[in-house]
């Protein structure tokens, strides 16, 4: 906004728009945005991937936020909301949630590898998933709680939807749920976790 000799650079926070004067050595150049980037990432602002979160070692859904050469990537777990700089070699792309699959068509497994890792986080936002069966035997749904536990609503030990061959259907959820899908002999199909407010899983070919 404004120069001085002494006071340095007046600047305003593109966030809060707050104004406030800082040293020189306190400004830099823009790393994202409109202005130009020295930034080289596989990964783009406004990517839904998932973040190694120190905290619990667990790899959990995120949104990318901006990039830095020297810090790595800005990124805001879904769940919490919380915002944190992290190295590229702990971000992935998107494993589970609409985001990436919906109304696609997940090979069989896909997720498989995250069961008994991620649980259920009530976000409080209301969303909807569909299950779609497009394969030629029954599959069976589970909700995953927020312990790891796999079952139906209210925690009994039984599938949350059975879904007939040529079938869908669609159940209350929240942005955070997880759930674990099985074919008839029990093997897992999939583990998807809801990430909008509409979510739509097919599963075919099984």
């Amino acid at each position: 906004l404004a120069r001085a000799p002494v006071d340095g650079v007046l600047i305003r926070y593109e966030d809060t728009y707050q104004q406030m004067w800082v040293g020189e050595h306190d400004v830099r150049a823009g790393q994202s945005g409109g202005g130009q980037s020295t930034v080289t990432s596989q990964w783009n602002v406004g990517d839904q991937v998932e973040v190694l979160r120190p905290a619990d070692g667990r790899w959990t859904a995120a949104s990318v936020l901006a990039l830095d050469p020297v810090d790595g990537v800005l990124i805001r777990y879904e769940d919490t909301y919380q915002q944190m700089w992290v190295g590229e070699n702990d971000v992935r792309a998107s494993q589970s949630g609409g985001g990436e699959w919906g109304g696609q068509e997940p090979q069989a497994g896909d997720g498989c590898e995250l069961r008994g890792q991620i649980v259920s986080v009530n976000s409080q936002q209301s969303a909807t998933v569909t299950i779609v069966n497009d394969g030629s035997t029954y599959i069976y749904v589970y909700w995953i709680d927020y312990g790891g536990n796999e079952g139906d609503y209210q925690s009994r030990q039984q599938p949350l939807l059975t879904i007939a061959p040529g079938g869908a259907q669609s159940v209350a959820s929240a942005i955070g749920f997880g759930y674990t899908v099985v074919g008839e002999n029990g093997n897992c199909l999939g583990v998807v976790q809801a990430s909008e407010a509409v979510n739509e899983f097919v599963f075919a070919g099984f």
